[in-house]
């Protein structure tokens, strides 16, 4: 009789456990033939065997899946479903150094793809493929007629009609050039710091038309990528805040190429961000698409669009995104059966924190072929929360075509800088007057003028009082849940203010009232 040990039992429900778990999550298809192209000759948008440029995903529309899936262990390739296209935001890329473009496709149901660049307009080729085998697809930049090379903005996949995956894709240099010249006239300062999050500056001359930059603070070092005499704004994020932070900014070519000296940029946090006005409306007249107040009333998820970065963040416990953008992003379109319909409601709302953005369309799209109604917000005031309400008739008088009924899409376009912004969704406004609001609940406010507190009483409960100056700017919030309430304003500057009463039935009244 043959003794098992305890070691060797131990290795045999191993192996079974990691053939059981790689035979669930591997595909039933072979890697893609390994690069060998030398990693300084080559500009990688996605690939394991290559460190990635600084590249966004971008769903463009109808695209159904875009996932990584291992082929084997430690290999990824993207595998997309689609009825229509999508591509890779590059933010104007210099790839005048570069000759050629690769990707490797492996076809399950398509036989063809329109597959190139955008710049100047979308340059590409129709290729055909053989299925159910991954097929090499290398393309000269100089067959992409009309191209400016120096300013490459997307890689992009067109008429798209079924399933494939696909690997390796990125610019390279087929010559045998050597650059030996390291970049020039480099620059590294600091740009908009915020709570948890410092931007840098970086600006660089190199003979290739392109510089990479490496950002080290601490133990964690950061890549990017820029066009050559041309400045990068670079944000590095997941920072704490009110802390002192040392950048050390080193400029290399795509040959690695460097320059002698790092430049350091020092920079201190800001304290904890301000968290957008808490929503007031009752939930049941309210379609929420992003707001931690209320229940999402789809599955809402954002789409980057065109060249827009998009940041998750989280402040005293309350979820809100940052946008840096010069186009436009918006939520994933919803399925048809599934469109969300806003007949019922009179108003849609958004929460807007901007830094640099003075304007922004707001709207929303609907139907097939795609119908797109926007408004446009100007005046937004830079460092504070601006709330945002914009009437739906207003889109429905606009856009006649555009059907209420079936929103597919929420959008934001013609954006002309960055900001933070929370707590959207569709609402139904109150019809009754503010003045009988009030008259209809015996909301009544003294004194007034007041000097240090003031007594707001009606005969329905409130759930919320906030205090505002004439620029809407909060001054004082509190949470009632009672048919009283007063408040200190012994701190508060003289004055005129608003003070806005949420009662328990979802009716706002807001009145005005003067501080001595």
């Amino acid at each position: 009789m043959k003794t098992i040990t305890k070691s060797f039992a131990i290795k045999v429900v191993a192996m079974v456990f990691f053939q059981t778990m790689f035979a669930t999550t591997l595909l039933a298809i072979s890697d893609a033939p390994a690069p060998t192209t030398p990693a300084l000759r080559v500009r990688s948008i996605f690939s394991d065997v290559y460190t990635p440029m600084s590249a966004a995903y971008q769903g463009w529309w109808a695209t159904a899946i875009s996932e990584e899936s291992s082929a084997s262990p430690g290999n990824l390739i993207k595998k997309i479903d689609s009825g229509c296209c999508f591509g890779y935001g590059l933010g104007l890329n210099n790839m005048s150094a570069m000759t050629h473009i690769h990707i490797d496709i492996y076809p399950t149901t398509i036989s063809s793809i329109k597959f190139g660049i955008t710049s100047n307009g979308d340059k590409n080729k129709i290729i055909n493929l053989t299925p159910n085998q991954w097929n090499a697809i290398d393309i000269p930049l100089s067959e992409f007629t009309g191209a400016d090379l120096a300013n490459v903005g997307q890689v992009g996949f067109w008429d798209i009609s079924g399933v494939f995956y696909f690997d390796n894709l990125y610019f390279y240099d087929s010559s045998s050039n050597v650059d030996t010249q390291a970049p020039t006239a480099f620059t590294a300062t600091k740009g908009a710091i915020a709570d948890t999050s410092v931007e840098l500056l970086l600006k660089a001359t190199d003979n290739s038309g392109n510089v990479k930059y490496e950002v080290t603070y601490g133990t964690t070092t950061l890549t990017t990528s820029g066009d050559s005499d041309k400045e990068k704004s670079f944000v590095v994020s997941g920072l704490n805040t009110s802390t002192a932070y040392s950048f050390s900014v080193v400029a290399k070519d795509v040959t690695g190429n460097t320059m002698v000296s790092p430049i350091v940029v020092v920079a201190t946090t800001t304290g904890p961000f301000p968290t957008a006005p808490s929503p007031i409306i009752d939930a049941a007249k309210v379609l929420s698409v992003f707001s931690d107040t209320y229940t999402p009333a789809r599955t809402f998820t954002f789409n980057l669009w065109w060249a827009t970065t998009m940041e998750d963040k989280l402040t005293l416990g309350n979820n809100y995104k940052y946008i840096t953008s010069n186009c436009c992003f918006g939520t994933t379109g919803l399925p048809d059966g599934d469109r969300l319909n806003v007949t019922g409601m009179t108003k849609l709302h958004v929460d807007i924190y901007p830094t640099t953005a003075t304007r922004i369309d707001i709207g929303m799209t609907c139907c097939n072929p795609n119908v797109e109604s926007m408004k446009t917000i100007t005046g937004l005031v830079a460092g504070q929360w601006n709330s945002v309400d914009i009437s739906l008739a207003d889109y429905a008088t606009q856009t006649p075509s555009l059907t209420l009924s079936a929103i597919k899409e929420i959008g934001f376009w013609n954006l002309n800088g960055n900001f933070y912004f929370d707590n959207i969704y569709f609402f139904n406004d109150v019809s009754t007057t503010i003045s009988s609001i009030a008259a209809e609940n015996k909301i009544s406010l003294y004194p007034n003028p007041v000097l240090d507190n003031l007594t707001i009483s009606a005969t329905t409960e409130i759930r919320q009082v906030i205090v505002r100056n004439l620029v809407g700017q909060t001054v004082k919030t509190s949470m009632v849940n009672g048919l009283v309430n007063s408040i200190d304003l012994s701190t508060v500057s003289a004055g005129n203010y608003l003070v806005t009463i949420k009662l328990a039935n979802g009716q706002l009244s807001t009145q005005k009232f003067v501080k001595l």
